[in-house]
């Protein structure tokens, strides 16, 4: 059984290991801290995201608006070539943040989210028409 369990972890890797991957970012933002939680993101974090677009490590990224549904008021989803390509524009966003944001506004702005999570997915099958 072990053996079997071990065989299709690994063929799970490497079938997935050069899939396109799309990473989703959940915030639970204080309520009544958007507005500052926004203004944070928009100086801080998306000129970070940017450069990783303009560096091709990410294919596009979205920034969603809560409108209604669950208490996940803050989702970001980015689209990548590959999971490779993930771990470079994380890094690359994370040093644009430390190295713009002021250590106390950083600290401030994770003091606004309550909660965070991310789901990292390997695309089976997808479609657009551009």
């Amino acid at each position: 059984m072990k053996k079997y369990l071990l065989s299709s972890l690994f063929l799970l890797l490497i079938s997935t290991i050069g899939a396109q991957t799309v990473v989703v970012s959940y915030n639970k933002v204080k309520w009544g801290h958007g507005s500052e939680y926004n203004a944070h993101v928009k100086k801080y974090w998306i000129p970070g995201a940017d450069k990783q677009v303009e560096e091709g490590n990410i294919i596009s990224y979205q920034i969603l608006g809560h409108n209604m549904g669950d208490e996940w008021n803050d989702v970001v989803i980015y689209e990548l070539k590959d999971y490779a390509s993930w771990e470079i524009a994380w890094q690359g966003m994370a040093k644009y943040w430390r190295e713009n944001a002021p250590d106390e506004e950083r600290k401030m702005q994770m003091r606004r989210i309550l909660e965070h999570k991310d789901n990292i997915y390997s695309v089976r099958h997808s479609k657009n028409k551009k």
